[in-house]
């Protein structure tokens, strides 16, 4: 796309998954690790990025981690790796590279379908999410100079979003989830999302005086239907086919719907 040609776009989970996928419909760059729940490490990522480029048009933060657990199972481990690398990373990485930021830069952070439709298993991860969301909308109002875009995202299996999960509990909770009408008849592929979410943020360089704000990327079709242990299994192979061994809180995840 031409109004991406000679843009500084910054990828932040670009190791796997939807990132990787988004990082490479954008263009070669260079890589740089990080920690992202270490706040230290947050902020030297967007330093040395940084230092590579002078200024960023814009950011893309992919990161993200999640676990399966029963609310009455989640410990504070849980909870804690969800939301300082799901809303603590998006904050503290944001609030470091404001200063590296061209006027109107448009920053786009992946959320999910599930905020606001709760799952079984996946109350601590939609917290974070729904949490990530109000943060953006806070940004907006403090920060109106840039533009700040809430990407969510719906059932993406390639990618390492249950790379973690529980086989057994999965199994488990999958016929309520269907039985719910939470998860699509059919799947998205993490090339088209990254494909898709490459394409919006050409398009906000194509349109600087247009400011998305809210994009949702889902997959076509109505609810699944069908047998319940033989969806689970599909799904529980579909994730570890996708799944890689990357430390969680640098992981580009996907949400499940």
């Amino acid at each position: 796309m031409e109004a991406l040609h000679g843009r500084r776009v910054m990828v932040v989970g670009a190791s796997s998954g939807i990132g990787r996928a988004t990082a490479k419909c954008l263009a070669g760059g260079v890589a740089v690790d990080a920690d992202l729940r270490d706040p230290d490490q947050c902020h030297s990522l967007v330093e040395r990025a940084a230092a590579s480029v002078e200024q960023l048009d814009s950011l893309v933060f992919a990161a993200s981690a999640s676990s399966l657990a029963m609310t009455a199972d989640a410990g504070a481990d849980v909870w804690r790796t969800v939301l300082e690398t799901n809303v603590m990373a998006p904050a503290l990485v944001t609030r470091s590279l404001l200063a590296h930021l061209t006027p109107g830069a448009f920053l786009g952070y992946l959320s999910s379908e599930i905020v606001g439709q709760p799952y079984h298993g996946l109350a601590h991860y939609a917290s974070s999410k729904a949490a990530l969301e109000e943060l953006i909308r806070a940004l907006r109002v403090e920060h109106p100079a840039f533009r700040f875009c809430c990407i969510r995202v719906g059932a993406t299996p390639d990618t390492d979003f249950a790379r973690d999960f529980s086989p057994d509990l999965m199994v488990e909770l999958t016929p309520q989830w269907i039985a719910r009408a939470k998860l699509p008849a059919t799947f998205m592929a993490a090339q088209e999302v990254g494909a898709a979410i490459a394409g919006a943020v050409g398009i906000a360089f194509a349109s600087p005086g247009v400011d998305v704000q809210d994009l949702t990327l889902r997959p076509p079709g109505g609810p699944m239907e069908g047998d319940f242990p033989e969806i689970a299994q599909m799904i529980a192979e579909a994730n570890v086919s996708g799944s890689q061994s990357v430390a969680p809180a640098t992981d580009p995840m996907a949400s499940p719907g």
